[in-house]
């Protein structure tokens, strides 16, 4: 997986795909993104919110998936993968977690 430039990503999982994808800003990503981004801070959808990796910073150090496995997993490459596109409500306290504990500031919900 490339890094862009500015190293910040969307990752999101297109349904019956199977496997996460990640666009960088400015890269032509899918418009609800667009839209998304440019909303910082809201929820997108009541109940739902999205996450946000900052692969640049990022140093794959688990403490997310050891909050929430729901929603982050480390691979035995190092490379962390969010497994979910929307956060259901009941997941967003564990994911706030995270966030919160990620050692690098690398995580960012919206």
């Amino acid at each position: 997986m490339e890094r862009g430039g500015e190293g910040l990503r969307v990752a999101w999982r297109v349904p019956g795909a199977g496997a996460s994808v990640s666009a960088c800003p400015g890269l032509g990503y899918p418009a609800p993104l667009r839209a998304a981004s440019a909303a910082r801070g809201r929820v997108l959808e009541e109940g739902v919110v999205k996450v946000i990796v900052d692969y640049d910073l990022c140093e794959a150090n688990a403490v997310c998936m050891d909050v929430c496995p729901e929603v982050f997993k480390v691979d035995e490459d190092d490379n962390l993968h969010i497994l979910m596109e929307e956060i259901p409500e009941e997941l967003r306290p564990k994911v706030e977690e995270a966030v919160r504990l990620c050692p690098r500031q690398a995580l960012r919900i919206e």
